[in-house]
């Protein structure tokens, strides 16, 4: 039988905690030992299943079905979140027109809207308020967004992330990727290849004040041994070279409930640098928020004085309002003081 739906996160943990106290009062009121005694009881079990249903539902906690868990109840829960089923840990189901991406990557700096390559060390990444996210590695722009989305795809269906052992590697070539991207010239094979070199080159820390999440590595790559950049073959120029990787399960710890968004294509590949960043920023949004413009631009990582973002971010989100957009990020209405930004997307109108 399949699982019951559950109540959202922290109020099943509520109502249990409540019924216990409850319970506790009603036995207060008992003159029978025994009785006074069962009834305590009772509200001890409450208690601690409220107390597990808090740790449950923690940020950074991967939801564990049991052995007995049917494919329909796996597909169920991995419409909500990435879950643990034995030995294996996925995360959540999606299909081919978005990628899922964790709300803490794509509302931060990570990606930034400025050229990718320049060594970073222990660097402070623009963030939403109460979170923290450090990284070491090459400075990631758009296209490595793209790129990352496109291994992240893999994972939408039925492979599992790895475990720390050397197991569950996907196997593709660089023109599958590349198809994925949505974009192919003379230049991709290498272009993908630098990407995913830095994206593997990039380890990040996480914190939140409730939770620091073990996310270490993006991703792990493997090219093949025939495939080199330097001296590449025609034909593998053309990207007929083959390249495994794979992504770890303590990736999972970031797509809790509410967590994550589904990117759609469009979004993630119709645009360029601030536009691009732009678009996947506000897809994990649901209305609209006013910033201020210095926040604003330590989350996009944007390079330049303040003065020179301000007309970057004009010029960007006045590109954005072309009705050639698609709607899922076309800016329906912008207002931008010198000190605050608020925008207004088509679909939430």
């Amino acid at each position: 039988m399949p699982f019951k739906k559950k109540q959202p996160t922290n109020l099943r943990a509520k109502d249990l905690k409540e019924q216990a106290d409850a319970t506790r009062a009603a036995a207060s009121e008992l003159s029978d030992p025994k009785a006074k005694a069962a009834v305590n009881q009772g509200a001890d079990t409450l208690a601690a299943l409220a107390r597990h249903q808090a740790h449950t539902n923690r940020p950074g906690h991967i939801f564990e079905l049991p052995d007995t868990a049917t494919s329909f109840d796996l597909k169920a829960h991995r419409c909500l979140r990435a879950i643990r089923h034995g030995d294996d840990v996925y995360l959540p189901n999606g299909h081919d027109l978005a990628v899922l991406f964790p709300n803490i990557l794509l509302r931060s700096s990570l990606f930034s809207a400025s050229n990718p390559g320049a060594l970073l060390d222990r660097h402070t990444l623009g963030t939403p308020k109460n979170v923290s996210l450090e990284m070491d590695g090459p400075q990631l722009g758009y296209y490595d967004r793209r790129v990352f989305g496109a291994c992240l795809g893999h994972y939408q269906a039925e492979h599992p992330l790895a475990s720390n052992e050397a197991t569950h590697w996907i196997s593709t070539t660089v023109w599958q990727l590349a198809e994925k991207i949505g974009t192919y010239n003379h230049n991709s094979p290498s272009a993908i290849c630098d990407s995913l070199k830095r994206l593997e080159a990039v380890t990040l820390r996480i914190r939140t004040r409730l939770y620091e999440f073990p996310v270490h590595h993006l991703i792990e790559v493997a090219f093949d041994d025939t495939f080199t950049l330097v001296e590449a073959k025609e034909e593998q120029v053309k990207g007929a070279g083959r390249v495994r990787f794979r992504i770890q399960e303590s990736m999972a710890a970031l797509y809790g409930l509410n967590q994550w968004t589904a990117v759609s294509n469009r979004s993630l590949h119709d645009h360029e640098g601030l536009a691009a960043w732009i678009c996947t920023f506000y897809a994990s949004h649901k209305e609209p928020f006013e910033y201020s413009v210095s926040h604003f631009y330590s989350l996009t990582g944007a390079k330049g004085t303040l003065a020179e973002f301000r007309k970057r971010l004009r010029s960007a989100l006045t590109k954005l309002q072309a009705t050639k957009n698609a709607d899922e990020h076309r800016v329906a209405d912008f207002e931008m003081t010198k000190n605050t930004i608020t925008v207004t997307l088509a679909r939430w109108r």
